[in-house]
């Protein structure tokens, strides 16, 4: 599979240019992505990149692509790797050191927000018209999340009903380590016309936005 690249318009400029083309060398090179793709079964898989297909103007208006985007806090794109049928994925995400919320420990919020991100790709993409809200979520803390080091959220479809989906997900460091677990409900809204669906994919990252 070609590696992956950041579109030109949403790369940083100056400085953080030149951490986000570091990092993303880092990730492009790391040995859990390497296995990943090489699995057996890597055909029933597909990668993507959150936010990289959406307007620059709407993605400054984000949390995580915009507001925590830069040197330091999230400075490149997640990098998503899902099963075709979205019942299972694995995303890449690097933490910077100005996410603490105590010194080298990033803050209990942005994990709880990363999860949420990452159950809710999978949560509403597996509703019947692929939008959808978190309507709860449970995060468990096992372990400290250190800054500066990449990690790996994990998420699984534990069962569906109707416009409602449950999933599951941990994250981890890359040595396996768990250091959080969450479970959440996603749902579908009675009336989805209302709801910029192609905006909303973009954010997400689907097959038809592989990289």
């Amino acid at each position: 599979m070609p590696k992956a690249q950041v579109p030109q318009s949403s790369k940083p400029r100056g400085i953080d240019a030149h951490h986000s083309r570091t990092l993303e060398a880092a990730l492009q090179s790391l040995p859990f992505l390497t296995a990943h793709r090489a699995r057996a079964d890597a055909h029933e898989w597909y990668e993507t990149r959150p936010y990289a297909a959406l307007a620059p103007a709407l993605r400054a208006q984000t949390f995580t692509a915009g507001t925590l985007r830069g040197a330091g806090k999230l400075a490149i794109n997640a990098l998503v790797r899902a099963r075709k049928d979205e019942s299972e994925s694995v995303v890449l995400v690097h933490l910077g050191r100005d996410l603490c919320g105590h010194a080298g420990i990033v803050h209990g919020g942005m994990v709880a927000a990363l999860l949420d991100e990452g159950l809710g790709r999978a949560g509403v993409l597996n509703t019947p018209e692929k939008v959808g809200f978190t309507a709860s979520m449970t995060v468990e803390y096992r372990a400290p999340t250190l800054a500066e080091q990449f990690v790996a959220i994990k998420t699984r479809v534990a069962r569906t009903e109707g416009r409602k989906v449950w999933i599951e997900g941990v994250m981890e460091d890359l040595a396996g380590k768990v250091l959080a677990e969450a479970k959440a409900l996603y749902i579908q809204p009675a009336q989805t016309d209302l709801l910029d669906k192609t905006t909303l994919h973009q954010v997400f990252g689907e097959p038809e936005c592989r990289i």
